[in-house]
């Protein structure tokens, strides 16, 4: 996990950078949120899974559920605020939130 969050700030800075040069400041605004809730979702899942699979007994599948839940709530209240802000641009924000899933990518890449 680590790794993978090394190359999602390297992501992010290169991203935000090039789309600051060429697109301006709301562009690398709506990059950095974007990431920011793609980089906070991958911690709750992360965590989330670990718990998961480092527990000895089982936790009760209302838990399971209501936690799950609650990061798809969040992730999808995040995704509805980016739409509905006058200065976000959807476009950032989706390239925003790809930055963990294409350092995982490179991850992949790189092991292979």
């Amino acid at each position: 996990m680590g790794r993978i969050l090394r190359n999602s700030g390297i992501l992010l800075t290169i991203l935000s950078v090039a789309g600051g040069f060429v697109y301006g400041r709301w562009m690398l605004l709506s990059i950095l949120v974007g990431a920011l809730v793609g980089l906070l979702n991958l911690q709750l899942l992360g965590r989330f899974s670990s718990r998961l699979l480092r527990q000895e007994k089982p936790s009760s599948g209302f838990q399971v559920v209501a936690l799950n839940g609650v990061r798809l709530v969040l992730m999808f209240g995040g995704l509805f605020a980016m739409m509905q802000s006058p200065f976000l641009s959807v476009p950032g924000a989706a390239l925003g939130l790809s930055v963990p899933i294409l350092s995982g990518v490179l991850e992949a890449l790189y092991k292979s």
